[in-house]
């Protein structure tokens, strides 16, 4: 007598038990991959919305700086012009712009350690030090 386990009915069995592990571990790994993507996708929106948000505070930034330096690059830009009539506000712009607003900012941030050298001591917490 042919016992269960060699008969055919339990190695049909076994071959269907099979296939259906086969598709469920491709059906997860397909699932996984899926979730994934989702989740790289996800992450390059998310990292974009960031790169565009300090893009924007960046040009805000420089902007706001601008026109803070407007009256300054009015003042200097007039003198730079009587200084060097042969040359045009497009050549102040392009040559000489730069190069003084370095030196302003320069100015300012030595003003501003400056102030905050002299408020530290002025405070009595940072006199013991």
């Amino acid at each position: 007598m042919v016992s269960y386990y060699d008969s055919v009915a339990y190695r049909r069995a076994a071959a269907e038990r099979e296939a259906e592990r086969q598709d469920r571990q491709r059906q997860a790994e397909e699932e996984r991959e899926q979730a994934r993507r989702e989740n790289e996708d996800a992450r390059a929106r998310y990292m974009a919305g960031l790169e565009a948000q300090k893009v924007t505070r960046e040009q805000l930034a420089a902007q706001r700086l601008e026109d803070e330096l407007s009256a300054d690059r009015i003042r200097l830009e007039r003198a730079w012009l009587v200084d060097h009539p042969e040359k045009s506000a497009a050549d102040f712009r392009r040559v000489a712009w730069p190069l003084l607003k370095a030196n302003l900012l320069d100015e300012r941030r030595a003003a501003a350690v400056d102030e905050l050298t002299n408020r530290m001591r002025a405070d009595p917490m940072f006199r013991q030090l």
